[in-house]
């Protein structure tokens, strides 16, 4: 009698295996036809598995698992450095915004002060007597309509209309 048909060892250890002691398993499509025809058939039923055996979870190798750790680390280190990039670009972008406006704050200090300098009244009176101007106390303003001083492409203009001007 051979060592897969005896019928005292259990079915884990029948046949010749190349792993002893480890868990042998059988898929759900597999059915032995005429096992009984055979010559040291001990009238044993075939196995057939059932279709409600629970299957074993899925299992992924530790190279794998090694190799898939490192793959989700390099991508996950690239979006950090491309994150850390945009950063100190935006870092930089928005320093120079700040050094743009204290240049602008500065430039402004400087056209106040001239802007008040220009303001004076002794500084007004100098440039409207270098002009050839004249006080407007006691004199009547004179409105003119004048539409032929103005280009043909005013009439498109945000001034188009009537044009008054006043002397003063």
């Amino acid at each position: 009698m051979s060592l897969a048909r005896n019928p005292n060892m259990p079915y884990v250890a029948a046949g010749r295996q190349e792993r002893p002691y480890e868990r042998m398993a059988v898929q759900s499509h597999v059915y032995v036809p005429a096992a009984d025809v055979c010559a040291d058939c001990d009238g044993r039923p075939s196995y057939l598995a059932s279709g409600d055996i629970a299957r074993e979870p899925f299992r992924i190798s530790f190279k794998t698992v090694v190799i898939l750790a490192a793959a989700a680390l390099f991508v996950l280190s690239m979006i950090y450095l491309n994150t850390a990039a945009r950063r100190a670009s935006l870092y930089k972008e928005g320093q120079a915004i700040y050094a743009e406006m204290q240049a602008m704050e500065k430039e402004m200090i400087v056209l106040k002060e001239q802007l008040a300098k220009a303001q004076e009244p002794n500084s007004l009176r100098y440039q409207a007597s270098r002009l050839g101007m004249i006080n407007s106390e006691g004199v009547v303003p004179t409105e003119i309509y004048a539409p032929d001083t103005r280009p043909a492409q005013a009439d498109f203009s945000l001034s188009a209309g009537n044009v008054r001007a006043s002397m003063e």
